[in-house]
């Protein structure tokens, strides 16, 4: 199984209604692949890659990301 890194936000605590719910949302590495695609798009000088490009790209550097946080 791939590293996700985890919950990239902390786990959302609801005490109003008298019990607790966690809530993990979404992962590190969905989080880091956002933020990847946000500069690819923003960065672009060029044609774009299409979208199943793009979303490969945004992975494997979320992938790298989360790779380099481990040593």
């Amino acid at each position: 199984m791939k590293n996700d890194g985890g919950s990239a936000f902390p786990d959302h605590i609801d005490e109003s209604a008298m019990h607790v719910t966690d809530i993990p949302g979404m992962t590190l590495r969905d989080w880091f692949a956002g933020q990847v695609l946000v500069g690819l798009y923003a960065a672009a000088t060029h044609e774009l890659p299409g979208d199943d490009e793009a979303a490969d790209i945004a992975y494997a550097q979320a992938d790298s990301m989360i790779a380099e946080r481990e040593k």
